[in-house]
């Protein structure tokens, strides 16, 4: 009897220390110390202005999952910082422009911090050659003092009289 509630007091120690220590294998991203910086500015392509409020979102390589993202500042700059160590790529976007992805960004403990220049983007815009805008007036107007019906675009008025425009009118009776 002894014997079991030592060997239960010891196991249950054991368990104790075991649950009591940190996950040591691999490096999580909860566990990896976060000493990287990224940055750089985003560039139109076109007129050559840097882009403010556009998306930088980093990806970790391995797995396409977000580890974190900003928006550029007035000047078209932007950093992340505290990033953990591994491979990542970066996707810029902005609206009415392509999405672009820079690939194999490492940050190793030599290379902490990656100044990636300047990223351009491209308008995702197309041309059209021709717009027609066609407008139509409503076939019946109310005004303040009276009703007022427009036969311009009426097949019956083209072939017919005055009296078929008015039978086929809302809330006009024609007598015999």
């Amino acid at each position: 009897m002894r014997i079991k509630v030592c060997l239960t007091v010891i196991l249950f120690i054991f368990i104790i220390k075991i649950q009591g220590q940190p996950y040591q294998r691999g490096n999580s991203i909860q566990t990896a110390p976060k000493v990287g910086i990224i940055s750089g500015k985003v560039q139109d392509y076109s007129s050559q202005q840097f882009v403010e409020y556009a998306t930088v979102s980093l990806y970790r390589q391995k797995d396409s999952s977000l580890v974190t993202g900003t928006i550029t500042k007035s000047d078209g700059s932007f950093t992340l910082s505290e990033l953990p160590l591994g491979m990542f790529y970066i996707e810029t976007s902005f609206v009415g422009y392509k999405t672009t992805r820079l690939t194999k960004i490492v940050i190793s403990p030599k290379n902490t911090t990656v100044d990636l220049g300047t990223i351009t983007i491209e308008p995702s815009s197309q041309s059209l050659e021709e717009v027609e805008i066609i407008g139509n007036r409503p076939s019946i107007e109310y005004k303040i003092d009276k009703k007022v019906v427009t036969v311009d675009q009426n097949v019956v008025a083209a072939g017919g009289t005055a009296v078929d425009v008015l039978e086929n009118t809302p809330s006009v009776q024609v007598d015999i």
